[in-house]
């Protein structure tokens, strides 16, 4: 997709009023399609937008880049490849009252998505956290991590379990208040991780259809057993770190009993048990860092997940069959 460059170039921060919207990237080895990305931001017509790259150590002219094509770009250099902790690192030096977070192979197709963002935040005090809906480049089809909702308005919104991190915004306000991804994790699960914080303190979690970002899925992909192993041991970790002792139990007992057989239809049976025997040596550094939330909303965001599945799988699946299907899709395709 050729993006034509915006007439408007991203404002210094000198040169900028305290804006409404923080955009935050993480970046790694990524040049092109961050270049991508940023010329879709610049189309937007909201303009008091600060926009902030977090750059993991790049080695392939990211960063000469981003001070040649895009200098009103406040660029956070990371001294090595350190995960979401980069991302951490520019939510925390955000001004924005709303941050935008949108991963660096995404494409924002809507001109006017920050003014819908703006608004909707303003008109749901309530709501902690926006999604956006994610469309697949190669075959136009709305990713599986986006919730399916046949009816309602798409201006109020859809409750939504968890966001993706491909393209979401939240308040700063409560990143302030309930902390930011989970920097042990490295990457993966960190923002069902997030979203579990914000449903717990009180907020929630909406997605709206008409906010669109298209993932163009970098040719610089992550290594496959890479993925398998930090998303199996990251989702232990998660629950381990917010179920209530009684549900992180049989959750444990049903992740292990169902992985270990869905790793050999993968043939993935080496890498699976690395990531759950690392798991289990980091226990008790996630039992020092463990805020168990209410059961209630355990169940909250469980049903909402449910309701989705059932309505992405028109009914044909019980819940337990649907959960277990959707995590084998989500292992394979990166959800």
């Amino acid at each position: 997709m050729q993006l034509a460059t915006a007439p408007a170039t991203f404002l210094s921060e000198s040169e900028m009023s305290e804006p409404r919207i923080t955009v935050v990237i993480l970046n790694w080895n990524r040049k092109d399609d961050l270049r991508d990305c940023l010329k879709s931001i610049q189309q937007q017509t909201c303009r008091n937008v600060e926009v902030i790259v977090a750059d993991n150590g790049s080695r392939d002219g990211s960063q000469a880049m981003l001070a040649e094509e895009f200098p009103g770009v406040r660029l956070i250099q990371m001294p090595r490849n350190v995960g979401v902790a980069g991302s951490n690192a520019a939510m925390k030096a955000a001004r924005g009252e709303f941050v935008v977070l949108i991963d660096n192979d995404m494409i924002l197709i809507e001109e006017d998505a920050f003014e819908k963002i703006v608004k909707r935040f303003e008109n749901r005090k309530e709501m902690g956290s926006l999604a956006f809906r994610v469309v697949d480049a190669n075959s136009n089809r709305v990713s599986y991590n986006s919730p399916k909702y046949s009816a309602g308005d798409e201006k109020i919104g859809y409750e939504a379990s968890a966001f993706d991190g491909g393209g979401v915004a939240i308040r700063r306000r409560v990143l302030e208040e309930v902390g930011y991804f989970p920097e042990e994790f490295f990457i993966y699960q960190n923002e069902i991780d997030l979203s579990t914080k914000i449903w717990a303190g009180g907020w929630e979690i909406r997605y709206f259809p008409d906010i669109t970002v298209l993932h163009k899925f970098s040719m610089t992909s992550r290594p496959p057993r890479l993925f398998y192993y930090l998303w199996h041991r990251n989702y232990l970790w998660y629950f381990w770190k917010y179920f209530p002792a009684l549900y992180a139990v049989r959750e444990t007992a049903r992740f292990i009993t169902l992985g270990a057989m869905d790793s050999v239809a993968d043939e993935y049976e080496g890498t699976w048990l690395r990531a759950v025997l690392m798991a289990f040596a980091g226990l008790p550094m996630i039992l020092r860092r463990r805020q168990a939330v209410p059961a209630e909303v355990v169940r909250k965001m469980q049903q909402i997940r449910d309701e989705d599945y059932f309505r992405k799988t028109d009914g044909r699946t019980d819940g337990r069959t649907t959960r277990r299907l959707l995590d084998r899709y989500a292992r394979r395709h990166g959800g």
